[in-house]
């Protein structure tokens, strides 16, 4: 794990005139050949910008920088990264969209996964209290989606997430089998 984990009130980095790092206009840390995106100051608001230079983003897909930051809204990934990608909406994927790495916790609204994603970090959604549903493209073979926006197994039998910012009446289909209580504990 990262050693600035759950530093909610870092305000910025300052580094050493030889420092083997490098920040970029946000602040956001990186190695010194910006390949390795490291950390973001705990106070860190709004959109960060992934260069297409970066190929590691943490220590690993389940313990990235964006974790624990609250304050982020979108994570855009340059068109050119080799090894990761994002979608309008601001989520952040690999490359080649099959597996949702983070979703940002100061999101609001609802998100559409799409088709291609066949895995997602286990923490991807944890405390997005803004995201109010989780909708699948048509054509996943993995995962669907109820009305309300409820994420589903590929054939609507199980219940796999409410989203933490879900309001209102949760329709649960026919269909489902399997609604376990972790569903609900995001």
């Amino acid at each position: 794990t990262s050693s600035f984990f759950k530093c909610d009130s870092l305000e910025k980095f300052d580094l050493a005139e030889k420092a083997n790092y490098v920040l970029d206009e946000k602040g956001v840390l990186y190695n010194k050949k910006m390949t390795y995106l490291i950390a973001l100051p705990g106070v860190f608001q709004g959109v960060c910008n992934v260069p297409d230079t970066v190929v590691n983003i943490g220590p690993d897909a389940n313990n990235t920088p964006f974790r624990f930051i609250k304050g982020v809204t979108a994570i855009h990934v340059d068109k050119n990264n080799t090894k990761y990608s994002s979608t309008e909406e601001g989520l952040l994927y690999n490359k080649t969209q099959t597996k949702l790495i983070h979703c940002p916790k100061s999101y609001s609204g609802s998100v559409q996964i799409p088709a291609t994603v066949t895995s997602y970090v286990t923490d991807a959604f944890t405390d997005c209290y803004g995201l109010t549903g989780i909708f699948v493209e048509e054509g996943n073979e993995k995962y669907s989606s109820t009305a309300s926006g409820l994420l589903c197994n590929q054939n609507t039998t199980k219940v796999i997430l409410c989203p933490a910012g879900f309001t209102g009446t949760c329709v649960i289909p026919a269909s489902v089998t399997d609604c376990p209580i972790s569903a609900f504990s995001q």
